[in-house]
């Protein structure tokens, strides 16, 4: 704006200023949206805040200083240029500069008259676009992601039997698990192979993931499959996590099992986190039941557990005739 005013005509000396002053409202509702826009992200707490804090202070820092920049250090730097182009004289316009200038006057200006001369034909183009891109949205056929994350090349197997069960039961279950995984492969590649690069079975441990503590002990077991790097298959994590699913058969007693994929980056914790409390344990299960059901049936939710099982392991103590003298009971 400061070197339209200054090829019209108006000195180095006060066309900066003006530019300045014209430029000001504009420049200063765009800078003040933005901040009011980031600034709420500031107010999330615990380890998602803490992540997410350093990105709008960044941006909200970034926009003052440039403020601070473009209203009182940018004018003297114009001024002190257009003074030099008036001492050295305007050089010969290089090709690209008059083929932008010739587009800019011809092309640019026809486009800007023609648009207001039919500004209600304007407007009604703006509103159908933005009523388009907003039915695409909410349609989901452009889809969103907050929090995307690249996919990875590991999935894990977790399950588990009610405790107290024998480890040859678990390792029947690797098995089975072992058995499925190259059933699949088979069947994702028409019989050519290579999507599986490695697999590994684990009894007496479970694979840790976000929000799930791991589980020890002879009654749960893991399966670890790592695939080939996502650009080298057109097989996508989650074909690969479903078909699995359905392949497995359960044996008796298994009361428990969750394939999921490595987690790669994103806040930390469940994605759905629900917790409830009660003093009755029979009420608690039914209702984590109940909360797992409805999960269910809403589009895109997978790997639904509650972490309350139907029993557990119980160690009976029973006191001698020695321990009672030593005053225990």
């Amino acid at each position: 704006h400061a070197e339209m005013l200054h090829r019209h005509g108006i000195k180095p000396e006060q066309a900066p200023l003006q530019s300045a002053q014209t430029m000001r409202p504009p420049v200063l509702a765009a800078s003040l949206t933005t901040i009011a826009a980031f600034a709420p992200i500031l107010t999330i707490g615990e380890a998602v805040g803490d992540i997410l804090s350093d990105l709008p202070l960044t941006i909200i820092l970034v926009i003052i200083a440039s403020l601070v920049e473009c209203f009182l250090v940018l004018p003297m730097h114009l001024k002190k240029a257009m003074q030099r182009m008036e001492r050295v004289g305007v050089k010969k316009p290089s090709k690209l500069q008059i083929a932008f200038n010739r587009f800019r006057d011809t092309q640019v200006k026809n486009a800007v008259r023609w648009s207001f001369r039919r500004r209600y034909s304007t407007v009604l183009a703006f509103m159908c676009t933005l009523i388009v891109a907003v039915s695409m949205l909410a349609t989901g056929r452009v889809g969103f992601e907050f929090f995307a994350s690249p996919e990875t090349d590991i999935i894990f197997a977790n399950f588990a039997f009610s405790p107290g069960t024998p480890r040859d039961q678990t390792r029947e279950m690797i098995s089975e698990v072992a058995r499925s995984v190259d059933v699949i492969e088979n069947r994702l590649t028409d019989g050519a192979g290579g999507l599986v690069k490695q697999k590994v079975g684990t009894i007496a441990s479970t694979e840790t993931r976000q929000g799930a503590p791991v589980m020890f002990g002879d009654h749960v077991g893991a399966y670890t499959v790592e695939l080939i790097s996502s650009d080298n298959r057109y097989v996508r994590n989650t074909e690969f996590i479903d078909a699995w699913r359905q392949e497995i058969r359960p044996i008796t007693g298994m009361e428990k099992l969750i394939i999921f994929e490595l987690s790669a980056g994103g806040p930390p914790g469940r994605d759905i986190d629900v917790r409830l409390h009660s003093a009755d344990l029979a009420t608690l299960k039914a209702a984590a039941m109940k909360i797992r059901e409805v999960l269910l049936n809403i589009p895109g939710t997978m790997v639904i557990e509650d972490n309350l099982p139907y029993g557990k392991q119980a160690i009976v103590l029973e006191l001698t005739s020695v321990g009672r003298a030593m005053g225990f009971t």
